[in-house]
């Protein structure tokens, strides 16, 4: 079994090798660096044929060894009955060479079971390993669940952190490897509010705690009061529109991609969703429009492209909370400042919008400003933030030049 375990690590290994060069061809050509992975991809795949000789130089030894027995075992029943037949006679000698064939007989059926119950045993030994790979997947303890008693309650949009410490380690909150440390601080309905820091500050994580894609580690998350452990998780996620820093396109039609966001929704909602997306402008470029076909990845899509359509498949269900993770990094800047006076033009919807430049969230109504350690440095408006907030004045130093306009 030792040996099999082996086996299916390295073809994992010629897998993974394989999607990780196939997937940075651009890459790989760019640097010119064939060569290189060549020998690297060389190198996974002899680990893999060597795992392979070493399970088939053990099978192998099975036929043989069956074989020599099964003759052995002939050569035993034949010198048995030389044996008997020297002392038998009449009848009883004429029948001994019926038994004798029927023995050999009986031995070869016998020697065929035991050649078939090896080939058994070795398939057996390879679906054992990966069986026990995919428990290992099917056993996990999912640890984000529904409360017995899940409430539905009409969310409208107002957020409030409350002591709220987070590790993805599980460690204890006291702990210096915390990646969010005791956040304070309330949101309200309907408003749009930047989150900025350096990079591994936290605001991922932040924000994937408002869907409850993690937990908090302590502390407590809430939307309109109530804690979202004690929200149904199927209407909190229904209610909340995430768009991740990489576009994640399906392929397809632009229309299905839109659709996604939501199944049943009309023509009319898909065009105005595209159309506060800013994405409408290249949609219709297209000569089948929304029925444009879509490549695996959106490959036929630039990263701005793929970005506005992901942004409209976000809108397309009208959430109450929309979550914008750095997703707009590759839009230009026109298109970026329509998306933003569009946004502005919302009802009933909380946008928390995570960036990396601070032109593109300073004239929102709050900024949240995280500092190196996971903690709070600063939360309030843009010129608030000038005057009180040391991360948000260095920020705006390095990238602006000065924090006096």
């Amino acid at each position: 079994t030792k040996t099999f375990v082996e086996v299916q690590q390295r073809l994992d290994d010629v897998n993974s090798k394989l999607h990780e060069t196939v997937s940075g061809a651009r890459e790989i050509k760019s640097f010119v660096t064939e060569l290189d992975e060549l020998e690297k991809f060389d190198q996974v795949n002899d680990n893999y044929m060597k795992a392979n000789i070493k399970v088939h130089k053990l099978m192998s030894l099975l036929d043989p060894a069956i074989v020599l027995i099964s003759n052995l075992a002939i050569a035993a029943v034949l010198l048995v009955s030389s044996y008997l037949a020297s002392i038998y006679t009449g009848e009883d000698k004429v029948q001994l060479v019926g038994n004798i064939a029927a023995y050999i007989s009986y031995l070869q059926q016998i020697i065929l079971s035991l050649m078939l119950l090896s080939m058994i045993a070795m398939f057996v030994s390879r679906g054992e390993v990966s069986a026990r790979r995919i428990n290992l997947v099917l056993r996990t303890v999912i640890n984000i669940t529904n409360p017995e008693n899940a409430i539905k309650p009409g969310i409208i949009g107002e957020i409030e952190f409350k002591n709220v410490s987070f590790s993805y380690n599980n460690v204890n909150e006291n702990d210096d490897k915390l990646t969010l440390n005791n956040l304070n601080f309330k949101i309200p309905k309907n408003s749009i509010v930047g989150i900025i820091g350096s990079t591994g500050s936290g605001k991922t994580s932040l924000v994937q705690l408002i869907p409850r894609l993690y937990d908090v580690t302590s502390g407590e998350v809430l939307i309109d009061g109530v804690n979202v452990k004690e929200i149904d998780l199927e209407y909190l996620r229904k209610n909340i529109s995430y768009v991740t820093q990489e576009a994640i396109i399906f392929s397809g039609t632009i229309d299905s991609n839109i659709r996604q966001g939501k199944v049943d929704a009309t023509k009319e909602e898909i065009e105005k969703a595209a159309k506060l997306a800013v994405a409408d402008e290249f949609i219709e470029k297209f000569e089948a429009g929304y029925k444009s076909p879509v490549n695996q990845g959106g490959a036929n899509l630039s990263g701005g492209q793929k970005q506005r359509l992901a942004l409209a498949r976000a809108l397309v269900r009208k959430p109450k909370i929309l979550i914008l993770d750095d997703s707009v990094s590759a839009v230009d800047a026109k298109s970026e400042a329509l998306i933003k006076d569009n946004l502005r033009t919302l009802k009933d919807m909380t946008v928390l919008i995570i960036a990396q430049k601070i032109t593109s969230i300073k004239d929102a109504d709050y900024i949240i400003v995280l500092n190196n350690t996971g903690g709070l440095d600063g939360f309030g408006t843009h010129e608030e933030l000038l005057e009180t907030s040391e991360v948000y004045k260095e920020i705006y130093n390095s990238q602006l030049g000065g924090y006096h306009e």
